[in-house]
């Protein structure tokens, strides 16, 4: 069935061989990349893609010659290496997490206090779509404020360049929303348990989307002393979701019976799939002015898009078709909220953050934030201007600037 679909895809995108004259010059709000259904998609491609069918084809024979090359190309592009600031790539091979760590290599071996930065990234993504935001959130912590900073840039098991030759270990008929949480709540313990932090060491989180759902669910089972400060970025799953369009039934059905993938498309659509990927890349790039970037960039994108599913999978145990929750996040704490550890755990502040347009509503982080202030926890809110789910790429400046707020 979605080979036909993609089919159908393929023989209309055919009659896109040239840019779309502005198409992404306009400004549309981010939506997760799975927020459209393919009926809309398919209905709107004369219109969507801003690249050429030539340059399809040539990101698709760059990514069999070497899939792994657009990662470096990307870090090489936009991270600088300095006397303070400095990198790795780290491939945690036990735990399966791919990442990029930033420090201030000045104070690499120093006894002054460590501030450790996690970031998460959401569904079907990677740390690289945050890259810029890494760029500048690092320079100005490490480079200009000479902060002992160590940047934590992760790729949870599944996603991004993480391993990907095991397939995804759930079944939508054998498992339920409960084993998916287990799992990746599990998965991040194993990764903050062997970083090894020290004890007078602080950690602030920074999570989004599905991410942010995770993370969420990881402070209601699991203390850390040391973690500061936890930033949710538009999460996914918190409340029901309000005056949700009615999905196409088929996609309904491929979604929420066989978990068929929309990155499918992408990965059976060969030399067209980079094609298919700049409807959604280009369209959040309007921060970066150089071409070249935006190229580097939307090529790690289609990189990670085209790679084997495996992590991806994992949604339709945690959200309806049109991202409805399965089991809402905020009625699960709240009912017993006494009990439940996120609301005894008093040292956490909690920041939550939602771009203006945002398809995930701030209603909320608001109702979070209620409830919190009155258990004598740290909590607000923060709207980000001109931006949608992907606010760190729609208004990247407001979005640097409220995180180095936040984290310095």
């Amino acid at each position: 069935m979605i080979k036909n679909l993609t089919k159908t895809i393929l023989q209309l995108t055919k009659t896109t061989t040239n840019d779309i004259s502005n198409a992404h010059n306009k400004t549309i709000y981010s939506k997760p990349p799975v927020a459209l259904p393919v009926l809309e998609i398919i209905k709107r491609l004369p219109n969507m893609f801003p690249l050429t069918v030539s340059e399809s084809i040539r990101h698709y024979n760059a990514y069999q010659k070497d899939k792994w090359k657009a990662e470096t190309i990307l870090i090489e592009t936009f991270i600088k290496k300095t006397s303070r600031l400095d990198y790795k790539v780290i491939k945690n091979n036990d735990l399966n997490f791919n990442e990029l760590c930033v420090v201030n290599n000045q104070k690499v071996n120093s006894v002054e206090r460590k501030k450790h930065i996690i970031l998460i990234h959401g569904y079907a993504a990677a740390y690289g779509l945050f890259i810029n935001n890494i760029n500048i959130i690092s320079d100005k912590l490490i480079n200009k404020l000479n902060e002992n900073v160590v940047l934590h840039c992760l790729d949870l098991p599944g996603f991004g360049y993480s391993n990907r030759t095991k397939d995804f270990p759930f079944d939508l008929k054998k498992h339920t929303y409960k084993d998916i949480e287990g799992y990746f709540i599990n998965k991040i313990n194993g990764y903050l348990k062997n970083l090894k932090i020290n004890r007078d060491d602080e950690i602030n989180i920074i999570a989004h989307s599905c991410g942010g759902y995770f993370m969420t669910l990881f402070a209601n089972k699991i203390i850390m002393n040391n973690i500061k400060k936890i930033i949710i970025l538009s999460p996914a799953g918190l409340i029901r979701m309000k005056n949700l369009p009615k999905p196409p039934i088929l996609f309904k059905i491929l979604w929420e019976n066989y978990n068929v993938s929309p990155f499918s498309l992408v990965r059976n659509s060969k030399v067209f799939g980079s094609l298919l990927t700049s409807g959604w890349s280009y369209k959040r790039l309007t921060s970066l002015n150089d071409k070249f970037q935006k190229d580097v960039f939307h090529q790690y994108i289609y990189s990670i898009f085209n790679q084997k599913g495996v992590g991806e999978y994992m949604l339709p145990f945690i959200l309806k078709t049109g991202a409805d929750p399965v089991a809402p996040l905020y009625e699960r704490l709240t009912n017993n909220h006494v009990d439940s550890l996120i609301f005894k755990n008093k040292d956490i502040e909690w920041v939550w953050v939602y771009g203006d347009n945002d398809v995930f509503s701030s209603e909320g982080g608001d109702l979070m934030t209620k409830k919190m202030t009155a258990s004598g926890i740290k909590s607000k809110v923060v709207i980000v201007k001109k931006s949608g789910h992907h606010m760190y790429l729609d208004n990247a400046s407001e979005f640097n600037s409220l995180m180095i707020d936040e984290l310095r």
